[in-house]
């Protein structure tokens, strides 16, 4: 068997088999009928206990096998009942689109997965694919969930032309974001060149992670002016090095990545075609998930169509006045660049503090308006939840004073060994009895087929008690 935290984020979960609903624990603020509970994150009653000493009704009806006999076959369909994901009905081919192990003709939620069927409503369509929580809703928490914060490694450009003003202004700058941004963003910080010659274009500051305002502006408090732009080697040193990566985190995987490049000149040294082998090393980048932002910073030596052709290579646009990099020439400009920026990067994307009980039955509000199940996904191994960035979009544009985000999760539905729906163990996976066993008996732990009679469907020779397997049936020989 992306967030800001400027948003008001709180887990809404009902608590269940209550009868009066209360707020927080205070005072009753609705009494449900029998067989409801509140859903705070609703704002109504929807189908659940009946009471702290009833349990549940079941919401998984027609569970149990046609037959307690191994081999039965009810459907017509020549595929044995404890084989077959559709008992009841006749479905030879098996498709099962969902793969949760329901074919898809008896599935009461075809295109997503539930295993356990269960309808606790009884309109025909399954828990987990109901637009708003429905059956019973597990436990109540004022904090439920955390904003998964984005990696952005900022790449600066310390070549000659910075030497003096543009670089006080671009680290005055850096400066603001880092007390601004801290404790929404996670930083990585390098800068190019290292050194006058090639061969060793960039270096790496500040190693991506969690940082202080204080780390975040000491990586880069002594750094100097000097040297050419080798752009393309600073761009392939984030992708190749892996920079926007942190190894040690366990989240890594699922947090939105972007690289921000602050350059005062055109790539210069160090390639053939420096130009051009940068906008290529900035659409690796984009294609690696990873998008490049261009702040052109006191660049009166940098041709824009540079520029915009590296920005649009690493999958931006700033569309200021049709430019698709930022322009910056001094500290306030260059804040409000990487503002913007941050909150382009910033991933609608929550960490779940408990996992799931269901991870199938989980439900997101925005102002306590459900949105489409296809508008987010859940990865139940990162334990995550990332709405699709068309909402994340919409998101973004809302008012942050007046946005709550809410998530419900949905109660496990138990599952009684013995049943159809998702309980059924297969051969060679433990067990404690035979009851749990799909087809075959519980022996010191482990479920083993029987043999199957003639006349039976089979997979090799071995599965037939007697004869061979011919045509997928047992048959004398």
């Amino acid at each position: 068997m992306k967030y800001s935290s400027l948003f008001m984020i709180a887990a809404l979960l009902a608590t269940a088999c209550a009868d009066d609903a209360t707020n927080g624990g205070n005072d009753p603020i609705t009494v449900c009928p029998a067989g409801q509970v509140y859903n705070p994150a609703a704002d109504r009653c929807v189908p659940g206990g009946q009471g702290e000493d009833t349990p549940p009704a079941d919401p998984t009806p027609k569970e149990e096998f046609p037959s307690e006999e191994p081999f039965a076959e009810t459907d017509g369909d020549e595929i044995v009942d404890r084989l077959d994901n559709c008992p009841y009905d006749a479905n030879p081919d098996q498709a099962d689109s969902d793969a949760d192990g329901i074919g898809d003709v008896c599935d009461n939620c075809p295109d997503k997965s539930n295993p356990d069927q269960a309808d606790s409503d009884g309109n025909g369509s399954g828990d987990a694919c109901s637009p708003v929580p429905t059956g019973q809703i597990c436990a109540e928490q004022t904090t439920g969930f955390q904003v998964l914060k984005p990696n952005i490694f900022f790449s600066l450009d310390k070549s000659g032309s910075m030497l003096g003003d543009p670089m006080f202004q671009a680290k005055s700058g850096m400066n603001a974001i880092a007390d601004e941004l801290a404790s929404e963003v996670r930083f990585g910080i390098g800068a190019f060149p290292v050194e006058l010659v090639c061969g060793i274009a960039h270096s790496t500051l500040l190693p991506m992670g969690e940082h202080t305002p204080a780390a975040i502006k000491s990586s880069y408090a002594a750094l100097g002016s000097e040297g050419g732009t080798p752009t393309y080697d600073a761009l392939e040193d984030i992708l190749v090095a892996g920079l926007t990566n942190d190894p040690n985190d366990p989240n890594d995987d699922a947090r939105a990545k972007a690289a921000v490049l602050i350059t005062d000149g055109e790539p210069n040294n160090c390639r053939p075609n420096p130009v051009g082998d940068t906008i290529n090393a900035a659409r690796a980048l984009s294609n690696a998930g990873i998008p490049v932002y261009v702040i052109g910073f006191n660049f009166e030596g940098a041709n824009p169509t540079n520029l915009n052709a590296i920005a649009e290579a690493g999958g931006t646009n700033a569309n200021i006045n049709g430019q698709r990099f930022y322009p910056a020439n001094d500290a306030t400009t260059l804040v409000q660049a990487l503002r913007q920026i941050s909150s382009e990067v910033i991933s609608c994307s929550y960490v779940l503090d408990t996992p799931p009980p269901d991870p199938n039955k989980v439900w997101v509000s925005i102002n306590n308006n459900f949105l489409a199940q296809s508008d987010y996904t859940f990865d139940g191994g990162g334990n995550t939840l990332t709405l699709n960035q068309a909402t994340c979009d919409q998101l973004r544009s809302s008012d942050p004073t007046t946005t709550q985000v809410s998530i419900t999760l949905g109660c496990a539905t138990p599952c009684v060994p013995g049943e159809f729906w998702g309980c059924c163990i297969d051969a060679g996976d433990s067990c404690q009895s035979d009851a749990e066993c799909c087809l075959g008996t519980c022996t010191n732990g482990t479920c083993e087929d029987l043999c199957r009679p003639t006349g039976i469907t089979c997979t090799e020779n071995t599965d037939c008690c007697q004869g061979i397997c011919a045509g997928g049936v047992c048959i004398a020989q």
